[in-house]
């Protein structure tokens, strides 16, 4: 829109003669929303035709929560074109005009109070940011089961993420995810959904028991049967679709599991739900005192940018693993390493204090999948950051990791170099960090 159409579109005499009659509430009641006339109706009917003061009041404040929405959307968009400056931190002044405000006004909306937060002592409750675009849990769709809990929203948040970076290294394939505790566990691209399950699932069972999962396609019936085998449980399922009796089965398995449906992916992750001049590109985090922005991590991983430093060089499939892992790093809690092969995640070590213990972590997990790769597959070991010293190089490379791929720029990546042409591994520069705090 053009900024002469968009000024003259700016209403000046609704909010004001809202903000007058709310003003006024003890006199007039002010309906801003549709679903507010039940209640209304109801007081005029019981009460002769008036309302109660609680509902006046009530309204009132919701014509000021109204207002200021407005008008933050106004100066949202002003910023976005230009109108001011911001608080330079490193970039120019342009795109941080676009991405931080000197004031922000987020646009939420309480979606559901919760039974409790991250622990039964913690009140919790889910809100809505209606200018979101793209799929999410919030706005997704739940087919089967109870409600969803704090815990379960945070875990399915974060199996959605990833799976849509897994979808954006190959679009045409399926993608499946599996969560727990917001660290994947299990983690796949294949050419069939069941195969991506069956694939994810065996990075870590014992994990994935009570975890939550998550594909880039619709699950079909055989996915669906293969999922209610067995002993295995599930907290949540996440999906652009289910074909019917797919749905059936599982919600013939599983009575309280939670069966969400997202809508379909967009073809570009990085793309998906992200304006530049929208609050929604940004990722927030309350501290005492205050709140944190930066922009999401959406940075596309693409293993035609990855730089070849040591080792001999790798072959297409050695480095659709490697951009592979380095998605699954970087949706790890920092420290964070991981080993797969073949198209799916074999271990992962994560959180760590020291980088060293995620790398004996990763191994661990992954040791008995890796003494079965076949000959002539190579494991590739994916870090989030660069390896301060060779010491974690070392493990991977006795546990029989083939390719190390890391963001580099340490002061001693030439040993980890060393270590790589020593014991013929590849080693790939991926030029971007993602820890995940």
């Amino acid at each position: 829109i053009a900024e002469h159409d968009a000024i003259e579109n700016i209403d000046i005499g609704g909010p004001s003669m809202l903000r007058s009659a709310a003003k006024n509430f003890e006199s007039v009641t002010v309906v801003t929303d549709g679903a507010q006339y039940p209640r209304v109706i109801a007081e005029m009917r019981a009460n002769d035709g008036a309302t109660t003061l609680a509902l006046r009041r009530e309204c009132a404040q919701a014509v000021f929560a109204r207002t200021a929405e407005y008008d933050g959307a106004i100066a949202r968009w002003m910023a976005s074109v230009g109108f001011s400056s911001a608080v330079e931190v490193g970039a120019s002044a342009g795109d941080q005009a676009a991405m931080f405000p000197r004031k922000a006004t987020l646009r939420l909306e309480l979606v559901d109070e919760l039974r409790y937060g991250e622990n039964p002592h913690q009140c919790g409750a889910v809100y809505a940011d209606r200018g979101f675009a793209g799929p999410s849990v919030v706005g997704a769709k739940r087919m089967h089961g109870k409600p969803l809990s704090y815990n379960n929203l945070l875990d399915a948040a974060a199996a959605l993420e990833l799976v849509q970076d897994l979808h954006a290294q190959r679009p045409t394939a399926t993608a499946c995810a599996v969560i727990k505790h917001t660290n994947p566990c299990g983690a796949a691209i294949a050419d069939s959904v069941l195969q991506a399950f069956e694939n994810a699932w065996s990075g870590d069972p014992m994990a994935a028991f009570g975890g939550i999962v998550a594909f880039s396609r619709t699950v079909d019936v055989a996915t669906a049967e293969t999922m209610a085998a067995g002993e295995r449980f599930l907290e949540v399922v996440i999906a652009p679709h289910y074909e019917p009796k797919a749905l059936e089965t599982l919600q013939a398995r599983w009575k309280n599991a939670r069966l969400l449906a997202t809508g379909d992916f967009a073809a570009d992750f990085s793309a998906a739900s992200v304006a530049r001049d929208d609050l929604g590109a940004l990722a927030w985090r309350s501290i005492p005192g205050g709140m944190l922005a930066q922009e999401r991590d959406v940075h596309p991983i693409n293993a035609a940018q990855f730089t070849h430093v040591a080792g001999p060089v790798p072959s297409a499939a050695t480095l659709a693993d490697a951009a592979l892992m380095f998605a699954v790093a970087k949706h790890l809690k920092s420290n964070a390493v991981c080993i797969g092969a073949s198209g799916m995640l074999l271990g992962a070590g994560a959180g760590q204090m020291d980088r060293v213990a995620s790398c004996r972590n990763a191994v661990e997990k992954a040791r008995i999948k890796l003494a079965a790769i076949p000959t002539g597959t190579v494991a590739v070991a994916a870090s989030d950051a660069f390896f301060p010293f060779a010491d974690g190089p070392t493990l991977l490379a006795d546990a029989g990791v083939g390719c190390l791929v890391h963001p580099g720029g340490s002061k001693r990546d030439q040993d980890t170099y060393d270590l790589c042409n020593e014991r013929g591994i590849t080693c790939l520069l991926t030029g971007s960090r993602h820890f995940r705090h």
